[in-house]
């Protein structure tokens, strides 16, 4: 019996099958991949119903062209917004929709943001390694053959048991970020109180020089400065991670960084403001601001209620008006401006 895929014909490069990742692994080497917006997937599994580590794909920047073939197939598409078409009839974001056998599905370059995800009911079945379908391309391994998607490639489909389409979410968040919320890092010490306010105090443009392995900063004003990179010793580096290498502009490490590594780290983004770190496009002006490991806490368990009600969220793309209990809050009728309408005589 022939079951549903998903045929690549055509991919920009840097799109990538992903899922949550493998976090257990980097003590051998292998740092997590996954995707990079993790709030993107969360939004993907609750509009589609599927389980939390089913694996979807990831599009940086430009998507590509997908056929449903083998049946119809049930999409979400979350994350950066991009340009979207079914049959050249465009279609919205941050929700699901129907992909019939044989409909082409054209996603095209972001309107916001830098990484876009499309999604299918029952998960994409890529073989699982590691515990993971992640695709980690520095690591060879995940995903398909463990590399970028490319025209020709068709990618299986697990079983899905849901049959809701037409379900839409709010935009989980702004992407309009210019702030950042961090702790002091490990090497924090090892910079001047002058260096650490100076860090603060800068602003720093995202340098176009990106990947998913890290996002380089260029400060607007003078860059940092120890001593310390000279004879740093390497150990564990974290998501989030801001290393300050030898020629000063700071470098945020992500979700296929090296394991290690020995340049000084002078803060960490805390893990509720990682996917806001992702989307941020080049040129933007950041700045960072330092939280206290409570409020960094407080800002994670927060964002784990938001990601537990998720579900609770979805609703009908188009709303069935029997069911709107404020109805009457909506403007149901526009172009009248005032109470009192004039008569036929005397509209001009």
């Amino acid at each position: 019996i022939l079951s549903a895929v998903l045929k690549v014909i055509s991919a920009a490069p840097g799109v990538t099958v992903q899922d949550r990742g493998r976090p257990r692994f980097q003590r051998f080497g292998l740092t997590e991949s996954g995707a990079m917006d993790q709030l993107a997937l969360e939004a993907s599994s609750a509009l589609l119903g599927n389980a939390r580590d089913a694996a979807l794909i990831e599009m940086f920047q430009l998507g590509g062209e997908f056929e449903a073939s083998g049946g119809a197939i049930r999409i979400s598409l979350t994350g950066a917004p991009m340009r979207a078409t079914i049959n050249e009839r465009g279609i919205a974001w941050n929700a699901s929709h129907l992909l019939a056998q044989g409909d082409r599905l054209k996603i095209g370059a972001c309107l916001q943001g830098l990484y876009g995800y499309l999604g299918v009911g029952g998960g994409i079945e890529t073989p699982c390694l590691l515990g993971a379908r992640a695709t980690h391309t520095r690591a060879h391994i995940g995903g398909v053959e463990g590399r970028a998607l490319a025209a020709g490639d068709i990618l299986p489909i697990g079983t899905d048991e849901k049959a809701d389409i037409g379900m839409a979410l709010p935009p989980p968040y702004d992407f309009n970020t210019s702030s950042l919320r961090v702790l002091w890092g490990p090497s924090a010490h090892l910079f001047s109180d002058h260096e650490r306010q100076l860090f603060l105090d800068s602003h720093f443009q995202i340098d176009p020089r990106m990947n998913r392995m890290g996002v380089r900063l260029l400060a607007e004003g003078a860059p940092l400065h120890t001593e310390a990179y000279l004879s740093g010793v390497s150990d564990a580096i974290a998501f989030g991670d801001i290393q300050i290498p030898g020629d000063g502009h700071p470098v945020i490490l992500l979700a296929d960084r090296q394991s290690t590594g020995g340049y000084p780290r002078i803060a960490t983004v805390v893990t509720a403001d990682l996917h806001k770190v992702v989307q941020i496009p080049p040129g933007r002006a950041l700045r960072f601001e330092v939280v206290t490991k409570d409020e960094a806490v407080v800002a994670l368990e927060k964002q784990a209620k938001y990601i537990k009600g998720l579900r609770d969220l979805v609703t009908p793309l188009v709303r069935d008006p029997s069911t709107i209990q404020d109805l009457l809050s909506f403007q149901l009728v526009s172009g009248f401006t005032a109470g009192e309408i004039p008569s036929w005589e005397e509209t001009p």
